[in-house]
């Protein structure tokens, strides 16, 4: 399990979280749930 929750935190970083600007948390918390929403669909396919 600890495995999947690595890749997943890598990919967030890597594909999110280093590229954008933040200003405020519902700015993060938007993005956050948007990439999770797209993470899974890319991945279930």
């Amino acid at each position: 399990m600890n495995a999947y929750l690595e890749r997943f935190m890598r990919s967030l970083k890597s594909e999110c979280l280093n590229k954008m600007i933040f200003f405020g948390q519902r700015s993060l918390e938007r993005s956050l749930k948007e990439y999770v929403v797209r993470y899974h669909a890319e991945r279930n396919q």
